[in-house]
């Protein structure tokens, strides 16, 4: 049976990278190479899959329910312009992802804290597990909101009371490489409650991820979201499925080391309810230590720009991002934190 090796790759000039923090330019896998139809296999039907939930079967903007689905759970992805399904090569893979989590290492586990537009809050926490069988991903998350008056039609303007929505997901992933193929999964139960109101869903995850043939170049595609209806109060909501596409290079250039400490990502995302979008983002390594990132959300009325810093050693990940909003909106806060614990790699 073959076996994957996952080994930390150290560039020609000696300078050491700490593991599963630089997307493509910290791992590299050593395997027996497999048939390429694996590729030419998965790769087209997950693309078909989220062609026939995205452009095409795309409704009015906001017809879809759960919207925070489409906010990732970590801050570096964030502060690079919402970019991590060919980047995301940590834990944080159970919601880029799930392909990647092939090339987490060890045994991960990280928290984050976001703040939207000074109303809305999101908790999340994500890890992940190497085995000989492929890695293992967990995610929970909960998005939740200021309370809210509760009112009703025929008597506007009296205030009846409060409530505080929320939502719930729980999800589990599993990823895997196949020489330079990485493919994988992710389940979820999704929960809503709004005032009086509940209801659950089930959905999934499917991705691929590729290491091409020009050195320091990843492929990655995911759908994501996947699944049932949501009813509220006896009315059926869609999820917001949703396409994503994208890259992520790290030039590999001998004459030049410096381009080695810089990653740039770019990412394709075709929701169920509007219009395409297109994300964009970079990483520099300041130092061995620190790093600073930048990005750009397109095609939003909303969104926009997003900027992030991070320091990193070999077992912790502390990361922040700011995100621009337009339309008066507040801006954004994230922060997340991941433990790395390599050594308990089987």
């Amino acid at each position: 049976m073959e076996t994957m090796n996952v080994l930390p790759y150290t560039p020609s000039n000696d300078r050491a990278r700490q593991p599963g923090t630089r997307g493509l330019s910290s791992w590299r896998l050593s395997m027996r190479p497999v048939p390429i139809f694996i590729l030419a296999l998965l790769t087209p039907l997950i693309l078909l899959t989220g062609l026939a939930v995205g452009p095409a079967d795309a409704g009015e903007v906001g017809s879809a329910g759960m919207l925070f689905l489409r906010t990732g759970i970590d801050a570096r992805s964030a502060g690079m312009g919402e970019t991590g399904v060919a980047g995301a090569t940590d834990a944080s893979a159970v919601y880029w992802n799930p392909a990647l989590l092939a090339l987490a290492p060890g045994t991960q586990v990280g928290l984050q804290h976001m703040e939207m537009y000074d109303l809305f809050r999101m908790e999340s926490v994500f890890a992940s597990h190497a085995t000989p069988y492929g890695n293992f991903g967990l995610l929970l998350t909960g998005f939740y909101s200021d309370e809210v008056e509760r009112t009703e039609l025929d008597r506007v303007g009296e205030v009846l009371g409060t409530f505080q929505p929320y939502d719930l997901v729980g999800g589990l992933s599993w990823g895997k490489a196949f020489g330079t193929v990485m493919v994988g999964a992710t389940a979820k139960v999704l929960y809503e409650r709004i005032d009086a109101y509940s209801g659950t869903a089930f959905a999934m995850d499917l991705g691929i991820a590729h290491d091409s043939a020009i050195e320091g170049l990843r492929l990655g595609a995911a759908v994501q979201h996947l699944g049932s209806e949501l009813t509220l109060n006896e009315e059926a909501t869609k999820l917001p499925t949703a396409l994503r596409a994208g890259v992520l290079w790290n030039p590999q250039l001998d004459s030049a080391a410096w381009a080695r400490r810089i990653d740039f990502s770019g990412e394709f995302l075709a929701p169920n309810d509007g219009s395409p979008h297109i994300h964009g983002g970079v990483e520099f390594e300041l130092e061995r230590r620190f790093v600073i990132r930048g990005g750009y959300r397109g095609n939003y009325d909303t969104w926009g720009e997003t900027f992030g810093a991070g320091f990193r050693n070999e077992h912790l990940a502390v990361d922040y991002a700011w995100q621009g909003n337009q339309n008066d909106f507040d801006p954004t806060h994230r922060i997340s934190i991941r433990f790395d614990f390599e050594h308990l790699a089987p």
